[in-house]
């Protein structure tokens, strides 16, 4: 019913059809793939890109890929934090949908970086930026 509203007021030209339109543009990039899977809430749509390969081995195309993956990771952890700060590790898991593990991973990288620091004690405490730009 909103769909139908935000059609009718001419907020949008169609509905309905964006995943089949998506569908259609990505066959014409062969480096690009379209997957479905489903998550708590409902489905998650992930569109990847992959490398052409240029006469490199296998298994540094797949090091490269996990390398961005962490890198991003991280530097999506230290925006949040810095928008967040005092946040726990908990409320980072919940808000990235990952794993423990993953989060603590990330907060070691950060903090070996000398980027984020923990303030407070192990139950109500959070991770704060680290302000570098002091003079």
């Amino acid at each position: 019913m909103i769909a139908e509203a935000f059609y009718l007021t001419g907020d949008i030209e169609k509905y309905g059809s964006g995943l089949i339109r998506i569908r259609k543009e990505i066959k014409e990039y062969p480096t690009m793939k379209m997957e479905f899977g489903e998550i708590q809430s409902g489905f998650l749509l992930t569109l990847r890109y992959t490398k052409q390969k240029i006469s490199v081995r296998e298994n540094e195309e797949v090091n490269v890929g996990v390398d961005v993956g962490v890198n991003v990771g991280v530097k999506t952890l230290l925006i949040f934090i810095e928008n967040n700060p005092g946040t726990n590790a908990l409320a980072m898991e919940k808000q990235f949908k990952v794993t423990q593990r993953t989060i603590e991973r990330w907060i070691k990288t950060l903090r070996e970086e000398n980027k984020i620091e923990f303030k407070g004690v192990p139950k109500t405490g959070g991770y704060w930026k680290i302000n570098t730009n002091v003079e």
